[in-house]
């Protein structure tokens, strides 16, 4: 295999790969001319195009669509049958199946109700609340004067039992006519745009009825009629298939498509400019398998003023044969100084998606700043056409290199197809000695230990890449997340023998864990046999908008609110005072309101948001100005539900980090409550939509520890953070009985646990009382998680987190009643146990976040880019630990624990201050 340089040049007029996509997907919707389509089908295309183009620009901007989105594009409708929810899978097209309806969401728990859990309900006396309005209200969407049925809780009652008990009780009180059946109705959560429906699933694994009774709440629904809910999701119509794929079919059935030259992209650059002076440069070449590097080259010296090569084909030394699909190819043009410096680098795949061997000359438009190599570099061209990276001259054009790869085929050459893997697999096992099949606990134990190196981010030697290469066979049934060894292995990927082998074994892989999984998928230029599945998600999404005909309306409306706020966050941030801008804002609202409002939220699709309350819609007086913004809640009886809907819009902030953490707390709750500890976790939604904007939903009834102190006036806010009794205080006020206060200082007391366990864990810095906040009845939560894995605030060289987590004698206070509290007293007793219980579910998943924070390295996050930043993780979960260490791991935590009791003088003081600097 070989290429040869061509030339060096500005890229102000030379076609490349990164050129349009227009030739099958185009922005603006193409029709036939000579058949014209009716305005709603014209519309149904614009929702289609206006739903992509955040998508396809999002992917523009890190990884080219390539070639395979534009061949694959219409090629994926050609055989799409009429039938969009058959073709697609969905579901189905009609009633509860349809692929549309908002069932509401289940836990997946062994255990139905813990005995902790229905002790709870049985003290409380908690039962299930169902409404009911009449055919005439449901129709006018009137709540008032709705009938209640209220139902005692049994374990084993399901949607349809409630529903039939219901039914019957209405019967009898003549609510409902006698020769309407229970088939007729099906239940919605209060409040919420959810149905439960399924005849199998207890109703104590919903999330919501769980939710709402381990805070000692009475699950409410309204009993809603079929035939009125599903107006909203009728059978979709058949796709579409616009111009540009009836083209397609033509062009395929009279010829296969050619190859292509193109590079995945990547988006832009903030990489500083570099001019090229009048030292020589030369082009490095490498081909990179995963971390393999299989062959290392470079092209003789030339003058910059005169970029161009004339030597010939420069050899790789690489077989044909063993070029694994996954290669990469990396090309650097470096400038000779006393110290060779990269000008420009890109990395683009050999074989496209399809197969083909690159062949012929290819563009490529580089990368500026330190080059990045595989598996970790961003694969493709550089396509910020506006910015600048690397400058030729004095233009302040992109650096593009055309480079000329060996012609075998017009045709092309190809991979071999699958189906040829096995025969010569078997053919080389004839011929070679058989592999083992078999493994003793010597070979079990160092394959353990070598996967495990790996999990904690060691280095695995080749020599330890070698045993479990020849233990493939026994690890593919037995130890399958060895495949996380095995796929990074150089000798995997360096002989077509192995590789092939790989690809037959894979077809009876054992199935791998979660973390392991995670592991594999977040590699960036994994083996499409390995990582096949992530591959045509993006299509997929195409295919789901074309045949979902009536939902898409819903998303595309969504997109233009979303447009509608980010122009409207632009324009207030040219006002300096926050009354001036909340006045503008108010005023652009009330010109835009039909783009506002009855529209599904774009952070949880179970709120309708109605009519929007513009005299409560305003700017938030933070840095970024932020936009509060308010609805009211349009589902059927919300107003004794949840009455009001607000979300503050940001622009300005990357909110990627507080999504990664409220997702993690939410795999935490998960961890916790399936064995059966409920830590009253509150992890409200947030959506970046961006690098620097996004959505927050806001959590009703709550106050921030700063407001609850300023309570009364600000005058003595600062001395208050030194009093021991204001938040209990609070708590008993809004209260109103005993019962209620026991209730929430139960709640304070497990949110304490949930949140001192998390925020030790994910190494959560920068904790004031402006940023952890508690609800009306009692729980507690944290918000801004600007500093993640113990990036904290530093004040002359001194941090000022000076504990493991946040413990004051304010939520001591609460936990002991009212009462003081000594590290010795039975409330604090029963506080660390659970804290203790909680750290140690969390432990026996160490794996699991490990692997999540790991694949989370590839959205480049402020304080989540490197494997240094691991380090804090690594050492807060003693992911180093084995099995049989549970005692080292619960004393360690037990030793945390102490820290921050001891240390919570040092927590008031950051307090006192952090108030003292609202006064």
């Amino acid at each position: 295999m070989s290429g040869v340089v061509a030339a060096a040049s500005p890229a102000d007029d030379v076609p490349g790969p990164s050129s349009s996509r227009s030739d099958f997907m185009g922005m603006t919707p193409r029709e036939n001319p000579t058949s014209p389509q009716p305005e709603n089908r014209l519309s149904r295309i614009e929702c289609v195009h206006r739903t992509l183009q955040g998508l396809y620009e999002e992917w523009d901007g890190r990884k080219k669509a390539l070639f395979e989105v534009d061949y694959t594009n219409p090629s994926l409708l050609c055989s799409s049958s009429s039938d969009p929810v058959s073709c697609l899978e969905l579901g189905g097209s009609e009633g509860y199946s349809h692929y549309a309806f908002p069932e509401a969401l289940a836990l997946d728990v062994v255990q139905p109700c813990p005995h902790s859990l229905i002790a709870k309900i049985k003290s409380a006396n908690l039962t299930y609340q169902v409404y009911f309005r009449t055919l005439e209200d449901e129709k006018a969407g009137v709540d008032h004067g709705a009938a209640k049925a209220i139902v005692d809780f049994v374990v084993d009652m399901t949607p349809t039992s409630l529903v039939a008990k219901v039914v019957r009780d209405l019967k009898r009180s003549g609510h409902v006519k006698a020769e309407e059946s229970e088939n007729d109705y099906l239940l919605q959560l209060v409040g919420q745009k959810s149905f439960l429906t399924r005849c199998d699933q207890l109703l104590i694994t919903y999330s919501d009825v769980r939710s709402a009774f381990e805070n000692y709440r009475n699950p409410r629904f309204v009993l809603r009629r079929k035939e009125i809910v599903l107006l909203d999701y009728p059978k979709p119509r058949p796709i579409h298939k616009p111009n540009y794929v009836r083209a397609e079919e033509s062009r395929l059935a009279s010829k296969d498509a050619g190859s292509t030259t193109a590079g995945v992209g990547g988006g832009g650059s903030d990489s500083s400019e570099a001019s090229i002076t009048l030292w020589d440069i030369f082009v490095e070449f490498s081909v990179y398998c995963g971390k393999t590097s299989l062959v290392h080259k470079a092209s003789a010296k030339v003058p910059s003023h005169n970029p161009r090569w004339v030597e010939g084909m420069i050899p790789f030394d690489l077989y044909m044969k063993d070029l694994p699909p996954a290669a990469v190819l990396t090309v650097h043009l470096v400038e000779t100084k006393s110290e060779d410096r990269v000008l420009g680098w890109a990395n683009i795949r050999l074989l496209d998606w399809r197969g083909e061997l690159l062949q012929g000359v290819v563009t490529l438009n580089l990368w500026g700043g330190e080059p990045q190599y595989p598996p970790q570099g961003r694969i493709g061209n550089n396509d910020n056409k506006q910015g600048s990276t690397t400058r030729f001259y004095t233009t302040g054009s992109n650096c593009r290199l055309m480079i000329e790869l060996a012609r075998y085929r017009s045709s092309g050459v190809r991979m071999p197809d699958s189906t040829q893997f096995a025969p010569f697999v078997k053919f080389i096992h004839s011929i070679e000695k058989p592999p083992k099949v078999h493994s003793d606990d010597f070979s079990i134990r160092r394959i353990l230990d070598t996967l495990r190196k790996r999990l904690l981010g060691g280095i695995v030697s080749t020599e330890e890449e070698l045993f479990v290469w020849s233990q493939r066979h026994y690890v593919c049934q037995n130890l399958p997340d060895a495949l996380l060894i095995i796929a990074e292995a150089e000798e995997t990927w360096k002989k077509r023998e192995h590789f092939t082998e790989l690809y037959v074994l894979l077809e009876s892989w054992g199935r791998l864990t979660i973390g392991t999984a995670l592991c594999i998928l977040g590699k960036k230029d994994a083996d499409g046999n390995i990582t096949e599945l992530y591959k045509r998600f993006a299509l997929i999404i195409e295919a789901y908008l074309r045949g979902n005909d009536e939902h898409i309306r819903t998303v595309v409306k969504q997109v233009e609110m979303v447009d509608l706020l980010y122009k409207l966050s632009v324009l207030v941030k040219g006002y300096r005072e926050k009354d001036a801008a909340t006045e503008r804002l108010r005023e652009e609202l009330r010109n835009n309101c039909p783009s506002l409002e009855k529209i599904d939220s774009p952070l949880d699709p179970s709120n309708a948001l109605g009519h929007l309350r513009i005299d409560k819609c305003r700017v938030l007086g933070s840095a970024k100005m932020p936009l509060l913004l308010s609805w009211q809640n349009r589902s059927p009886l919300s107003e004794d539900h949840l009455p009001t809907y607000e979300i503050i819009f940001k622009n300005g902030d990357d909110l990627r980090q507080d999504m990664l953490v409220l997702q993690v707390l939410e795999v935490m709750d998960s961890i916790w409550k399936r064995n059966h500890l409920d830590c009253c976790l509150n992890p409200y939604p947030v959506l970046p939509m961006g690098t620097k904007y996004g959505m927050i939903g806001v959590v009703p009834n709550c106050s921030t520890i700063f407001e609850i102190q300023s309570e009364g006036g600000k005058v003595g806010t600062a001395v208050k953070s030194l009093e021991t009794t204001f938040i209990n205080r609070y708590i008993k006020s809004h209260a109103g009985s005993t019962k209620k206060y026991m209730e929430c200082v139960d709640r304070f007391l497990m949110s304490c646990v949930g949140y001192s366990v998390a925020t030790f864990i994910m190494g959560i810095m920068d904790r004031h009382n402006d940023n952890i906040m508690m609800t009306r009845d009692g729980k507690l939560f944290h918000i801004d998680f600007g500093h993640i894995l113990g990036h904290g605030k530093t004040k002359l060289g001194i941090k000022r987190d000076r504990v493991p987590f946040v413990l004051t004698e304010h939520f001591l206070c609460v936990i002991g009643q009212g009462r003081p509290v000594s590290k010795d007293s039975h409330e604090v007793t029963k506080f660390k146990k659970l804290c203790c219980d909680a750290y140690m579910m969390l432990w026996e998943e160490r794996d699991l976040f490990l692997s999540l924070f790991t694949v989370m390295q590839s959205m480049e996050l402020p304080e989540l880019s490197t494997e240094a930043d691991l380090d804090h993780l690594k050492s807060t979960l003693r992911v180093a630990y084995h099995n049989g260490m549970t005692a080292e791991a619960r004393s360690f935590f037990a030793e945390i624990f102490d820290e921050a009791f001891n240390g919570s003088w040092a927590t008031k003081t950051n307090w006192f201050f952090h108030a003292v600097k609202h006064i």
